[in-house]
Formats: structure tokens, sequence, C-alpha cells
């Protein structure tokens, strides 16, 4: 469920901070993994075995969703 963030922090743990790849990139690709990893949730909840689980997996969504928001709207405040 997690892959799309596993391969950016896999990418991102041996590109040291001043790396050809751009601030505003890591930044992009840290919220398409929030992303994807929303929609994985999302398309699991027809297949939960319980309510709990549906629950669970629409919190998470949201939460990723979220992370998304924030990551992407404290960016954007520090371009300003």
């Amino acid at each position: 469920m997690y892959e799309a963030l596993k391969r950016v922090a896999a990418d991102m743990k041996f590109k040291s901070p001043d790396s050809p790849i751009g601030h505003k990139d890591r930044v992009q690709a840290v919220c398409a993994a929030l992303a994807d990893t929303a929609a994985v949730m999302e398309d699991e909840i027809p297949r939960a075995a319980s309510e709990i689980d549906i629950a669970n997996l629409k919190t998470l969504s949201q939460g990723f969703r979220a992370a998304h928001r924030l990551v992407e709207g404290l960016h954007d405040n520090v371009d300003e």
C-alpha cells in the first residue's frame, strides 16, 4: 500500500540536499506519492473485510490527502 512513499523515501535517502534534483522536484515527488498512496487506500475500500477496515482505510486516505495539501501549501508559502 505504501510503495509510492517507499520509492520516494529511498530515492531521497541517497541524494544529498544539494544534488541536481531541485527542491521543487522533491516536493512534487512527495506530493505525488502522498496522492498515490491515498488513491491506493481508496481503491482498497471495496475489498475491506469489515466496517472497521473501511473506516480505517477512509481515515488513512483522508490523512494522506491532508498531508499532500499540507506539504503543497507549505511549499507554496515558502516560494512567496
